[in-house]
């Protein structure tokens, strides 16, 4: 009895290891890491006192006009940023037919070089011109859903569109908006401003839409992926880039 009895498991066993095999594998999940590069850029510009009471225009409360003759003894002077690079990571899984829903970070940064240059007297203690090393990036958190649009059989290679949600970090450009901002109404002739220092990066939500191709070999776990992405920031503020198209090439592992 006892024998026919592991014969019927055994058996049973056998069944549902073929259904499971032979059934979608929805369950799947996997994660992996991107490379890429951010098509925005920052112009090279300098900045006088026509740039500056324009921000001041611009900035609530802020009226520069009785430091007027302070301002047209300031120059700023600026850098250009172009297509900086990113790195990120991806983890994504499959919870219903049709639809991979992926969550990832991207960080993209660079150095740019700002001269913050105050012609006069009471800054005869530091150089004229100070050349100061700021940084420019973003870091965006994503939340992803992905359809495949062809498909081969094996998962050998795909094309998806996608789209969702994320929230953004974006540092403030060195311009006469951040300068107007940081002194105020007061006195820009009374000392130079660390302009790290000013540059943090605030956080809004935003949304995004990509276009893929992903390639897997038969077996291996592995599959690459060439991606393109529009991210939608909603951040103008201070030179900030409202809008982000960004390309990636990045691998996955599938569990």
């Amino acid at each position: 009895m006892d024998h026919r009895d592991r014969k019927t498991g055994s058996l049973l066993a056998l069944i549902m290891a073929v259904c499971l095999l032979s059934s979608p594998a929805y369950a799947i999940f996997g994660f992996g890491v991107h490379v890429g590069k951010d098509f925005t850029s920052i112009d090279e510009k300098t900045f006088g006192v026509a740039e500056f009471q324009k921000a001041s225009s611009n900035l609530d409360g802020i009226d520069i006009t009785p430091q007027l003759a302070n301002w047209n003894k300031v120059t700023l002077k600026r850098d250009g940023v172009s297509a900086p690079w990113l790195v990120g990571a991806h983890f994504y899984i499959d919870l219903i037919p049709f639809i991979d829903v992926e969550a990832s970070v991207d960080a993209a940064l660079a150095k740019y070089k700002v001269i913050y240059d105050s012609d006069i007297d009471v800054l005869a203690s530091q150089p004229a011109d100070e050349t100061q090393d700021v940084y420019f990036g973003r870091v965006g958190v994503y939340l992803t859903a992905r359809h495949d649009l062809v498909k081969l059989p094996a998962g050998i290679f795909a094309l998806y569109i996608g789209g969702g949600l994320g929230y953004h970090l974006v540092a403030p450009v060195a311009g006469a908006d951040l300068i107007v901002n940081a002194f105020g109404n007061g006195d820009p002739t009374a000392t130079k401003p660390k302009l790290s220092d000013l540059v943090d990066r605030e956080g809004e939500i935003g949304w995004h839409g990509l276009f893929g191709v992903r390639v897997k070999a038969p077996i291996i776990p592995i599959a690459l992926r060439l991606e393109a992405k529009y991210t939608a920031t909603n951040q103008t503020d201070m030179d900030k880039p409202g809008a982000v198209f960004s390309t990636y090439l990045g691998v996955s592992f599938a569990i």
